[in-house]
């Protein structure tokens, strides 16, 4: 075999174009996700703009709502791209939950046809929703740890539960999918950021020396 033929078919080319190709299909499904809605979007639709066969579509993805939940797994990496660590290194915990709030807001903001598939898939498929609540498991457990870590550091009220702070910023971050999928795009940016600032007020320990202060002033 020729060196050139042996590097052509090595283990890390291969990889590569592997992952290429999941890239594209994910593309291509949320381009199309982006234009239409999630019922009328068929995999052979999805195959002919990543421009590859049925076949290679079932090598990534067992079914579209697999594909769509892709998307619940590009967040969770970018909630898990946050550690512990960074709250320690940054001298604003604020700053490093509202970076992230932002960072989850951005495939959709904007997009509100994307936003409304999202809604609507995860709501009215049993595989979705199962796909989706296994997704919301393992960000809330990564979030709690975020949580601690920040009561920890003082920043976070420490007389809220970890798990309560995690699941109410998810709330918050699912209230602002469905209100970017019926509002103008100005007006949900303005309310993200209006929701985060009232959901920081809401268990950062700041507000709530100030609000302890103002009681004992009244009394």
């Amino acid at each position: 075999m020729k060196q050139s033929d042996a590097k052509a078919t090595s283990p890390g080319r291969r990889n590569r174009q592997k992952t290429a190709t999941r890239a594209r299909i994910i593309k291509s499904a949320l381009d199309l996700l982006s234009k239409q809605e999630y019922g009328a979007t068929t995999i052979e639709q999805i195959t002919e703009a990543a421009d590859v066969g049925k076949g290679t579509y079932f090598n990534y993805f067992p079914s579209k709502e697999h594909l769509l939940n892709e998307v619940g797994e590009e967040q969770l990496s970018i909630i898990q791209a946050v550690d512990e660590d960074t709250l320690v290194r940054s001298v604003d915990t604020k700053k490093v939950f509202k970076s992230l709030f932002s960072a989850l807001a951005k495939l959709f903001v904007g997009n509100p046809i994307l936003a409304r598939n999202l809604i609507l898939a995860n709501l009215s498929n049993e595989s979705a929703r199962e796909l989706m609540a296994n997704n919301i498991t393992k960000r809330t457990q990564w979030l709690i740890k975020l949580v601690k870590k920040g009561q920890e550091l003082g920043s976070i009220r420490r007389d809220i539960k970890p798990e309560m702070i995690a699941y109410w910023y998810q709330h918050v971050h699912f209230g602002n999918l469905m209100y970017s999928g019926l509002q103008p795009t100005e007006m949900v940016k303005n309310w993200i950021q209006f929701s985060f600032e009232q959901f920081w007020r809401s268990i950062a320990t700041e507000y709530s020396n100030t609000a302890t202060e103002r009681q004992k002033t009244k009394g």
